[in-house]
């Protein structure tokens, strides 16, 4: 984006940039705000200092009051090079400035650095950002891991006392609860393992798969939660099909697909 009152120097702006670059010109800063309203956010912005109606000064007091344009880089560009004015441009958030008369390919090489030092700082937030998440999910994993283990004593004695009982109907309605909850585990388990492996940075490992038994496990956790007649699972897989992939990643995708689409029909029922 550029600001420039003097209608011969932005032409020239213009057509030295506008094959690397898009551009969107203003006159002068009051043009500029309007035009930062109606356009996506630039990248950069090249302003003259002394312009009619708002300066290039006031101009960038507005961005930097602004949380959504103060993260913008802008040059200055002025006849005015003195110290003091620089001086003050720097004070008002520049981040450089171009004395003219200038050079335009020492204009294009002071805008390409910019751009690149904003690219890289956008991928150093990036980068600490997911190592901040790892951390936050490997404690997360931590926490949850510990009750787990404390399920599966009383669960299996739950599973002997239902063998044991004499009511057959009940032996195995009660197993097969047991079977639902000791699958719902596993995928915590193996969820849990996968933030781990987040945490750690390492790679997720795949083992051959039985895509029938993943399905059957995710058609018996949706059966439980649906009426029958809402929900009916058709399951399709060639007896040859074979496919190596991390089992709590594959559920996780297969269950969240589902999901998502029940929560769809549901929207359309409801619409």
């Amino acid at each position: 984006m550029i600001l420039e009152d003097n209608i011969d120097l932005s032409y020239y702006l213009v057509t030295s940039l506008k094959d690397t670059y898009n551009i969107y010109l203003a006159a002068n800063g009051k043009e500029g705000i309007n035009l930062l309203k109606e356009i996506k956010k630039p990248d950069l912005i090249i302003s003259d200092m002394m312009m009619p109606e708002l300066d290039g000064y006031d101009f960038l007091k507005y961005l930097n009051s602004n949380e959504n344009f103060k993260d913008i880089p802008s040059i200055f560009l002025s006849a005015a090079s003195d110290n003091d004015n620089k001086v003050r441009a720097f004070l008002s958030g520049a981040v450089d400035f171009v004395a003219k008369p200038f050079s335009i390919e020492l204009l294009k090489a002071r805008i390409n650095a910019l751009l690149n030092y904003q690219k890289i700082k956008k991928e150093l937030y990036e980068k600490d950002k997911y190592i901040t998440m790892g951390m936050l999910l490997g404690g997360i994993s931590h926490e949850i891991f510990n009750p787990l283990l404390g399920i599966y004593a009383p669960l299996e004695n739950l599973e002997l006392l239902f063998e044991n009982i004499d009511d057959e109907n009940c032996q195995q309605k009660g197993l097969k609860y047991i079977k639902n909850i000791e699958t719902n585990i596993v995928r915590i388990e193996n969820v849990v393992k996968s933030l781990k492996v987040l945490y750690y940075n390492r790679d997720f490992e795949r083992t051959r798969i039985d895509l029938n038994e993943i399905l059957d496990s995710i058609a018996n956790i949706f059966a439980a939660k649906m009426p029958p007649d809402r929900i009916k699972f058709i399951t399709v897989v060639p007896d040859n099909f074979q496919l190596d992939a991390n089992h709590g990643v594959l559920t996780q995708i297969l269950m969240n697909l589902i999901k998502n689409s029940i929560d769809a029909l549901d929207g359309i029922e409801n619409g």
